[in-house]
């Protein structure tokens, strides 16, 4: 196995492996990218209480882009990605717990 190869087993596969889902950059920092989705099925009804949420966290929030369908008229449902800063993950956790107590609020995350 040449050089390339096990450098990127070690800093890319073996972490994987051990349940962590993180990567060193040459300085052995951690960097891990937190997305969040939510899908809002009657924005009427919950999207004000889904705003305040998202006020609340605000500061672990590092990007946010709303799409809902915007064309004569405004869509009842839509969806929201969130890109939280590296060193959020219990805020992130705590944020999805709250946001899934809403009926018409359905969440999904992607960490790599």
């Amino acid at each position: 196995m040449d050089k390339a190869v096990r450098e990127t087993v070690r800093l890319f596969v073996l972490p994987l492996s051990n349940g962590v889902n993180k990567y060193k950059d040459k300085k052995r920092r951690y960097f891990m990218t937190n997305i969040m989705g939510i899908r809002i099925a009657d924005r009427e009804k919950d999207a004000e209480t889904v705003q305040n949420m998202l006020t609340e966290y605000g500061c672990y929030i590092k990007t946010r882009l709303g799409l809902h369908e915007a064309d004569n008229v405004c869509s009842s449902s839509g969806i929201i990605l969130l890109e939280f800063v590296g060193n959020s993950d219990e805020n992130s956790k705590e944020l999805m717990e709250k946001l899934q107590a809403i009926d018409s609020v359905s969440v999904n995350t992607m960490i790599f």
